[in-house]
């Protein structure tokens, strides 16, 4: 093989190696930023004891999921304590 041939295998596999990194690259940029968001700015969290025939059940409702907080407060039949996370 002569010097030009030498050469475009050179470029080619420099090319499929940066390809290669693109997708690395980029999941790395990804987990870095969630993680920065998940610490700067945490998810409100709140706690439901629900207290049913004297067996008490809790769960953790995020304050977005509105329909999780609406259902663990149905299931209480009126004995329920709250408690901010």
């Amino acid at each position: 093989m002569d010097q030009t041939s030498y050469l475009i295998v050179e470029k080619g596999v420099l090319l499929i190696s940066l390809l290669l990194l693109i997708p690395i690259v980029y999941m790395l940029v990804l987990i870095i930023v969630r993680t920065l968001l998940k610490i700067f700015f945490p998810h409100k969290i709140i706690n439901i004891t629900v207290i049913n025939n004297g067996i008490k059940q809790t769960h953790t409702v995020k304050l977005d999921d509105s329909n999780a907080l609406v259902k663990a407060i149905n299931e209480s039949r009126g004995d329920f304590e709250l408690h901010g996370k």
